[in-house]
């Protein structure tokens, strides 16, 4: 009897392991096609805007007049930024899951996300022949604290998926004050289009990552399948609420709430006025250098910084050379590469900060190809002060400068305003 039991349990045991190595089977061969597939649609993402831009390149070289050398660099600039769209979401999807992902607390107003919104994607819905509008009853010219870029970027998913499968009509973003106390305001945001629309069974596709590969979901779907998922994946990380209503051939409602904190404090929101006014006539007197290996970067960046109003600008092609110039120059920012040859910008920096002792004086902004959280937490350690990545925005490189002298970082010549 004893043995009896011992080979049931046994004949159990067995039983039990082989059907979890026939799931973790077939858990892995899932994994395999889901990857299959992300790869297919990534290579196919990936080679469309790179295709426009390398063939716009080869025939704007050839172009004989200005209206065809402009129509080629829109092609440039729109498939640049498409394909840096794909990069950044297969990023941020990747930081996002494993947990690494911090919040921003910027003073911001609803109005300047509107209008960068308003500016991207009133060309791509006037391409499709589509109306694009962002309406509102409220004073979006509020001033709030929280993650603009965030916001920027759950907006900018729902408006370009509302856009992508809205065939004629209208795009609409539809921003109204929920609840609001004396300190936190909740707003919720709207994306509301006349597309295809959603059939209740495929809603619950929708938010989970490479969705649009499941054959239930859609068929025709094109994109790295990432978007849904990383905005419910921001706006969970946000404390916010995300919801969906849709029915097939009746078009999609995205919407999704979220709170941000009032700024308050009336003296300080008077100081950084004040401090704006002077911004234009400070920066003129900025002495900055850029470190960086690759010519193409060094002449983007200079004429950047050019076309913003900075004159005083030096260049250098490695760290070593970097360190030399900052202790032959009073510099009040560096632009600094992080791989580079002779001496890599983290080298560098620790040297310059070394050489400075106790006397910091310049401001380091490390410029980098590599968006992984550690990079910039080696770019920090070593005693850089801000991150920017490549391909440099001009918006972000100006607000960078500009942060820097609204926080009393100015050139000698000035002094600095006390409450």
């Amino acid at each position: 009897m004893i043995k009896d039991n011992q080979d049931k349990k046994k004949s159990g045991n067995l039983l039990k392991s082989r059907k979890e190595l026939e799931k973790l089977n077939r858990q892995l061969k899932e994994n395999a096609k889901t990857k299959n597939m992300f790869i297919a649609a990534m290579s196919h993402e990936i080679r469309t805007p790179m295709n426009a831009i390398l063939g716009s390149t080869h025939l704007l070289k050839k172009a004989k007049t200005r209206e065809e050398q402009k129509e080629f660099i829109d092609i440039i600039d729109k498939s640049g930024n498409l394909l840096l769209g794909i990069i950044n979401n297969v990023l941020d999807y990747s930081k996002l899951e494993a947990g690494k992902s911090i919040l921003l607390e910027n003073c911001f107003s609803l109005r300047k996300v509107s209008d960068e919104l308003c500016s991207i994607l009133s060309g791509i819905a006037n391409d499709k022949g589509l109306e694009f509008t962002i309406r509102y009853d409220i004073d979006l010219s509020t001033e709030i604290i929280g993650d603009d870029v965030r916001l920027n970027q759950i907006l900018l998913n729902l408006c370009n998926n509302a856009v992508k499968y809205t065939n004629k009509g209208q795009v609409v973003v539809n921003i109204e004050k929920v609840s609001e106390s004396d300190e936190i305001v909740k707003y919720k945001f709207s994306v509301i289009d006349t597309g295809v629309g959603i059939t209740k069974n495929n809603i619950k596709y929708l938010f989970k990552p490479f969705s649009q590969f499941n054959p239930e979901a859609n068929n025709a779907i094109e994109g790295t399948g990432l978007g849904l998922s990383i905005v419910k994946n921001t706006v969970d990380l946000m404390g916010g609420k995300l919801g969906v209503e849709s029915a097939r051939g009746f078009g999609s409602t995205f919407w999704f709430e979220l709170e941000f904190k009032k700024l308050i404090k009336k003296e300080r929101r008077n100081f950084f006025d004040k401090r704006r006014t002077e911004y234009a006539g400070i920066k003129k007197d900025f002495k900055i250098l850029i470190a960086d290996n690759d010519r193409f970067s060094r002449i983007i960046v200079e004429k950047i910084l050019i076309s913003l109003g900075y004159n005083s600008i030096d260049t250098v092609v490695n760290g070593q050379e970097a360190v030399e110039q900052s202790l032959a120059n009073d510099y009040d920012i560096i632009f600094m590469d992080r791989m580079m040859p002779v001496m890599n910008g983290l080298e560098a920096t620790a040297a310059i900060r070394k050489a400075e002792k106790s006397n910091k004086s310049t401001r380091i902004i490390a410029l980098s190809a590599d968006a992984l959280i550690e990079d910039r937490g080696m770019c920090f350690d070593v005693g850089m002060d801000y991150f920017l990545l490549k391909p440099v925005n001009p918006q972000i490189l100006d607000d960078t400068i500009r942060q820097i002298i609204l926080n009393n970082y100015i050139p000698k010549k000035y002094k600095p305003l006390k409450l």
